[in-house]
């Protein structure tokens, strides 16, 4: 456990921001791990923060345990592994990597390690970009289970013989960002248009008649079950509201501005909600399917990055339904 958390923060990578809210860095880090036994490991940390949220952070991917022999066989250049790592595993979980091509396939092996042995042998994952193409292949019988599937499919397969969906909560949420900094449009900087954004939402008929009861209304940064997260939700569609705070701003009509997502459930059926709700307030959205120039915001308060998009529908690890085939 030292080894690998050590190894995460002084290896630097982008997800070391999250052990970060430790205090820890490069300089410190050998410094507050400190082993007691065999089973015992004390942690010590510089920033201001409880033991629960201390827990959650070491909850996440990037303090995942790895085994320092194996890691340490095949680091190069002082890279702790990470390059072997990328089609390899070094874990103790229930399954390893036995295959990974990028963006196509990833096939799983029962970890002989593992201190409970799944009952499965392996477990072929595979990349399917188009949704129709992963619903048809689990109705066909050529997968088990599928996910990422729009409203409208699960909807039709709660009534298909041998399907079961299964929905459970999550911490995912799904927001609209705004790249203040955008020299082509400058209102998306002025505060006025964030405001008037709240207002130009139909959340109940987007999460209950578009998205069919798929996720549900939150209109606050922390997702519930987390500590300080609000549950109210204040904002409405609101036309008249949303008129007034732009003119007041000197917004004009007919502004203009591109919205970038993924092609990929629900962003394109927000896109297209997003444009009617806009438009009657005189608010012109263009889509553009962009995978690569999408915002993204890192938790606890690190920037937003857009990448080059004017504004875009992204999503933050708040109910992603599961289809299983029942076998």
């Amino acid at each position: 456990m030292i080894y690998s958390l050590s190894r995460a923060v002084k290896l630097n990578k982008a997800p070391v921001f999250i052990l970060g809210e430790f205090g820890w860095t490069p300089e410190n880090i050998d410094a507050s791990l400190h082993k007691i036994s065999d089973t015992v490991v004390e942690i010590t940390w510089q920033s201001d923060i409880g033991q629960d949220l201390a827990l959650r952070l070491l909850s996440a991917p990037i303090a995942s345990i790895v085994d320092h022999k194996l890691v340490s066989e095949h680091q190069q250049a002082g890279d702790y592994g990470n390059n072997w790592l990328k089609n390899h595993s070094a874990g103790s979980a229930a399954y390893s990597i036995q295959r990974y091509v990028p963006q196509q396939a990833l096939l799983l092996e029962k970890n002989p390690h593992s201190a409970i042995q799944p009952k499965i042998a392996h477990v072929l994952l595979k990349g399917v970009p188009d949704a129709s193409a992963r619903r048809l292949l689990l109705t066909q019988g050529d997968a088990d289970i599928a996910y990422g599937l729009g409203a409208d499919q699960f909807a039709a397969l709660r009534h298909t013989a041998g399907v079961k969906v299964a929905s459970f909560p999550s911490s995912l949420i799904y927001y609209l960002a705004f790249n203040t900094q955008d020299s082509q449009q400058p209102a998306l900087g002025n505060p006025a248009l964030w405001q008037a954004a709240r207002w130009l939402v139909n959340y109940g008929s987007l999460s209950q008649q578009l998205l069919k009861g798929q996720y549900q209304v939150h209109q606050s940064f922390l997702p519930i079950g987390f500590d300080g997260a609000l549950e109210k939700t204040p904002f409405s569609l609101d036309v008249a509201k949303a008129k007034q705070i732009l003119s007041k701003a000197g917004i004009k009509p007919g502004t203009t501005f591109t919205l970038s997502f993924t092609n990929q459930p629900p962003y394109s059926d927000i896109a297209q909600a997003l444009q009617a709700s806009f438009a009657q307030a005189d608010i012109h959205i263009g889509v553009s399917l962009d995978i690569e120039n999408y915002c993204t915001l890192r938790w606890f308060f690190v920037p937003l990055s857009c990448g080059g998009a004017q504004a875009a529908l992204s999503e933050e690890q708040t109910y992603r339904p599961m289809v299983q085939k029942t076998i």
